[in-house]
């Protein structure tokens, strides 16, 4: 059977993204047939893998499904009284075990579009990691403004200072109509696009995520989800 790297194990059987795996081994709590695991050993998916003092399972099925969010749900599994999160509009999968899934690319509660929630944690770190600098697009729509589209997309390129550590800047900005932009971020912080809008006293109306990374939101209905198709898969796969 195949060695892989032990960390690579730990993510695909959804305990934890391969980033924490490396965390875990470091602290000296991961083992493997009750040998404490150095990084850099690698394992089969048949050996013992402990975490904590408990096994983990390692033979998972990995599942990947693209989700259109509407307006109002939060992008958490846990719950909280009087609101409505993803995992609510997934319980149609008998087998979803939403526990073990991982939300990439969280949207706020007022935003919409494409999320992607994956157990396998490999590509989970592909799509967040910061150094691989995957695009998201969003359409977005606000209402009237009287400042020069000019200025709001030098700006916007540029770098704008919305009370973060670093600047916040688009990779793209185009406009769609007077009031509807399709704007491209390569980075993300909290409600940037919101934020950055504010600094021209422009209320954002609507943000709608339409692709992240290789993922495209495509003809997906509001509320409704997909698995990845094969073709799809493979794509994600190459990143």
């Amino acid at each position: 059977m195949i060695k892989e790297p032990i960390t690579k194990i730990i993510a695909n059987s959804g305990y934890c993204s391969r980033r924490d795996a490396e965390k875990l081994v470091r602290k000296g709590l991961v083992f493997v047939n009750q040998k404490q695991a150095q990084l850099g050993d690698k394992a089969n998916r048949d050996n013992e893998i402990k975490i904590n003092n408990k096994i983990i399972k390692t033979k998972l099925e990995l599942k990947y499904y693209l989700l259109n969010k509407p307006q109002g749900y939060t992008c958490t599994n846990r719950k909280f009284k009087g609101e409505k999160n993803i995992f609510y509009l997934l319980k149609k999968d008998r087998g979803l075990n939403n526990e073990k899934l991982n939300i990439v690319g969280r949207l706020d509660k007022d935003s919409q579009g494409l999320v992607f929630l994956t157990n396998d944690g490999d590509i989970t770190n592909k799509l967040t990691h910061p150094r691989f600098e995957h695009t998201k697009v969003y359409e977005v729509e606000t209402e009237k403004y009287s400042t020069p589209f000019s200025q709001i997309q030098d700006s916007f390129k540029q770098g704008l200072d919305i009370q973060e550590k670093t600047l916040a800047k688009v990779k793209n900005v185009k406009k769609i109509n007077k009031q509807k932009f399709l704007i491209t971020l390569s980075q993300g912080q909290n409600r940037q696009i919101r934020k950055m809008f504010a600094h021209f006293n422009i209320k954002v109306l609507k943000i709608k995520r339409i692709s992240l990374g290789p993922l495209k939101l495509g003809q997906i209905k509001e509320g409704e989800f997909k698995r990845l198709n094969e073709e799809e898969l493979k794509i994600l796969k190459k990143i």
